[in-house]
């Protein structure tokens, strides 16, 4: 059982862990790409690290992965987190890695899964159901696994500074983009757009696309100019969207969490959800302007940190327990005809290095030892070595 589950590792996750680098928790991280960063992989702006030490994102991840290296923090990359549940009110992450299927128990579960990109249908395009279209974030997952590309040539549509971002990155890995469509021009002025500029990315300012032209394949699209209405084609192989992202929380789609709007949860001030344990952090909570904005400082990591639950679920009880079901026979004139007697207990809730000890008259006649959350256990009790005319006392203990 651990105490905290992280799941996803990207740029809010690994600024935690460095705040939490010191901890005594065991924590463990579970991403689903083949390595962490999440968008620090694609940055092109310079950020400072905790030191104020100017690095790229790339420089960042391997600055903060080094100073957790000998932490009680364990990363699980190709990992995917497939369901977030309660079981007797233990929490618990399903996910799924290179070895198969695997649930883990945790005290404290904090998503940290970041955003989705908006769809297709969300533009408000006519198109072919049947086309290819591409975001960004595809794209590079696309390199990063196959080292090549999906296509070459391609028109962006989208007008935020992380449009303009992530362009500047296709543009370096190899992609050849044609033009940029966007709906306004309020970012004519950023350094971005001149930089995509001077590498000879046309814009189409204040227009929007009518409707992708294609049937089997994209070949381009129908433009509209928002001010004089006019219709216009460009002719291209692909399209990438790039839109506003809303909070991923789908793996907690399954938990009664009190929701603060239709597309992210209420937290409070130490980023708990209304579900105890269970924290929302990133952009998995509200939509940020950057990567830079993304990471937590140490105040915030402090009041994550505080919130954990830690304390040991160990159990010293004497005799049945409402966390514990037995099966067995419960009158002691019962045992005095019997050779051996057969117990069955199941644990109603997860019950961390108990043992199971049996007394007669006060005395130990065997004792199991239990480290992990256990189905119907059984366990025969010999008694033909005692002297069953003398009991006067039979006992359960488990400590």
């Amino acid at each position: 059982m651990k105490d905290v589950v992280i799941i996803g590792a990207g740029a809010s996750c690994l600024s935690l862990l460095y705040n939490l680098r010191k901890t005594t928790n065991s924590i463990l991280v579970l991403e689903k790409n083949s390595e962490v960063g999440g968008a620090l992989r694609y940055e092109g702006q310079k950020i400072f690290n905790h030191n104020g030490t100017l690095l790229s994102g790339r420089e960042l991840i391997d600055d903060i992965v080094s100073s957790i290296k000998d932490s009680n923090i364990e990363i699980e990359v190709n990992s995917l987190s497939l369901n977030v549940g309660e079981e007797d009110s233990i929490l618990y992450v399903d996910y799924m890695s290179l070895n198969g299927i695997k649930r883990v128990y945790t005290k404290n579960i904090i998503n940290a899964t970041g955003s989705i990109e908006s769809t297709i249908n969300q533009a408000f395009i006519k198109f072919n159901p049947n086309l290819q279209f591409y975001t960004p974030n595809m794209i590079f997952d696309f390199y990063n696994k196959f080292k090549t590309l999906p296509t070459l040539n391609t028109i962006i549509y989208g007008s935020s500074i992380d449009t303009y971002l992530k362009a500047l990155n296709l543009i370096e890995i190899g992609i050849n983009i044609k033009a940029i469509i966007t709906t306004s021009n309020i970012l004519k002025d950023s350094i971005e757009y001149n930089n995509l500029k001077s590498k000879g990315v046309i814009f189409y300012e204040n227009h929007k696309i009518n409707k992708v032209i294609g049937d089997k394949r994209v070949e381009g699209v129908e433009l509209i100019n928002l001010n004089e209405k006019k219709k216009e084609i460009i002719y291209s192989d692909s399209l990438i969207l790039s839109f506003a992202h809303t909070p991923n929380i789908n793996l907690l789609s399954s938990m009664d969490i009190k929701k603060s709007s239709v597309f992210s949860a209420y937290t409070d001030e130490s980023f708990m959800t209304s579900i105890d344990n269970l924290f929302l952090i990133g952009d998995s909570l509200y939509i940020h302007e950057s990567t830079d904005s993304l990471r937590l400082d140490s105040k915030e990591a402090k009041l994550i940190q505080k919130a954990f639950k830690k304390e040991k679920r160990n159990l010293v009880t004497i005799g049945l327990d409402s966390r514990i079901d037995f099966i067995f026979p419960r009158m002691i004139n019962t045992y005095k005809s019997l050779s051996n007697i057969t117990f069955k207990f199941k644990l109603n809730e997860y019950v961390e290095d108990f043992s199971l000890i049996f007394k007669i008259n006060k005395g130990e006649i065997y004792r199991k030892n239990y480290s992990k959350l256990s189905n119907i256990e059984e366990v025969i009790l010999d008694l033909r070595e005692i002297d069953m005319k003398s009991i006067k006392d039979f006992s359960i203990e488990i400590g």
